[in-house]
């Protein structure tokens, strides 16, 4: 489960989008890049508790092994 930290995190991440958003058009291509990492930030975030999650399941069962 996501934590209230990740998910503050994924918020203002947003936030930054919005800022982002309010600055003057210096290149075309910058909101799309900027969008692009946006999303690969907050992805990261959002990963954090599938990976806690199959540490809980998988990574014992590889400690029997």
């Amino acid at each position: 489960m996501i934590t209230p930290a990740e998910l503050a995190l994924v918020d203002r991440l947003g936030e930054c989008w919005d800022d982002f958003l309010a600055l003057p058009v210096m290149h075309s291509d910058d909101r799309r890049e900027f969008r692009t990492l946006i999303h690969h930030a907050q992805e990261k975030v959002l990963a954090r508790s599938t990976l806690r999650q199959l540490e809980s399941t998988v990574a014992p069962k590889r400690a029997d092994l």
